[in-house]
């Protein structure tokens, strides 16, 4: 009996030896599981342009501006190439629907030559649009460029960018995503600030001033807010110099909007030679004592000061400006 019972007891260590080295084994395998990061879905159908433009929708001023087979993507074979040899505007959009409310963050990676008026990144949802303007430094200079909390709650985002350029700029993008980043916080980013706005207008021209400013929120996120300027005294631009002129802000804030108005003359190298000089003097004179809306551009390029006439108040302007260059 004695070695049945020894027998037994060395079984019960083992076993308990198996059990333990069992649960070490599965806490190390909970331990890893639990340690691996999700991969995050990118909810961006073909945001790589690998195949071609499905899934986006493009609109634009020039054909040369389509999407084009490239040799210079980020990955891939792929991506969208911008270029015109004049004036343009393309924006290439995606609407994504079917998302489960949370807050989400938009990147793609651009490169090109700059110096474009409009070029950036942007995200529209329930009525609000953020934006992320690109900085392209170079050629395959890739930059990312990320709005990073977007909050939607309705299910459906429109997702894209949007490039105004002159002729010759140039540039392409790739690799877009969006993707799920959280929850949406309890408290909703406020406004802290509203960025200023300048202009410049002819004297005796009223200003044209946006109908959008960008606005700044305390998660660090841009959106554009339509805005509605105070009327402007005329007796405003009818002196050269500056004045503000404050606007209101459509959305949850008590923030004005202020636009800085230069108010100045008329370019004074009229025949737009790159000098001012005698050159222009003798313009301005042959042009004199008529009216410059019954006649060519030139004509309207002499009335310096803008009040519709040639007369020695123009000369003697641009004849004080070449005193003063001596």
């Amino acid at each position: 009996m004695e070695w049945q019972s020894a027998t037994l007891t060395k079984l019960a260590k083992k076993s308990v030896r198996a059990a333990a080295a069992l649960i070490s084994v599965m806490l190390l395998l909970s331990a890893a599981h639990a340690g691996a990061a999700e991969v995050p879905t990118n909810v961006i159908a073909n945001g790589g342009f690998e195949n071609d433009l499905t899934g986006w929708t493009r609109s634009d001023t020039a054909a040369q501006t389509a999407w084009s087979n490239t040799s210079n993507p980020k990955t891939g074979t792929f991506a969208f190439n911008w270029w015109h040899n004049a004036g343009f505007s393309v924006t290439v959009s995606q609407t994504v629907t079917g998302l489960p409310e949370g807050k989400y963050s938009l990147s793609g990676y651009s490169q090109g030559g700059g110096g474009e008026s409009v070029s950036r990144l942007f995200a529209e949802t329930d009525g609000a649009k953020q934006t992320a303007d690109f900085r392209n430094i170079g050629y395959l200079q890739w930059i990312e460029t990320t709005i990073p909390a977007i909050n939607v709650t309705s299910g459906t985002v429109t997702v894209g960018f949007e490039i105004t350029g002159s002729a010759g700029n140039w540039g392409s993008i790739d690799d877009f995503t969006l993707i799920r980043v959280g929850d949406i916080d309890a408290e909703p980013a406020a406004i802290v600030s509203i960025l200023p706005v300048t202009a410049e207008t002819l004297i005796h021209d009223e200003p044209q001033l946006p109908t959008v400013v960008t606005a700044v929120y305390s998660d660090g996120n841009r959106a554009q807010l339509p805005v509605e300027w105070d009327a402007a005294d005329p007796g405003q631009y009818d002196a050269i110099g500056s004045f503000v002129i404050e606007g209101t802000v459509e959305g949850d804030t008590e923030l004005r909007a202020q636009a800085t108005i230069g108010v100045q003359y008329r370019n004074f190298d009229v025949n737009q030679d790159s000098f001012i000089d005698a050159g222009d003097l003798a313009v301005i004179s042959y042009y004199m004592g008529v009216s410059p809306h019954s006649l060519d551009e030139a004509a309207g390029a002499a009335d310096l000061n803008n009040d519709g006439s040639l007369t020695v108040d123009d000369l003697t302007l641009l004849t004080d400006e070449l005193l003063a260059q001596e």
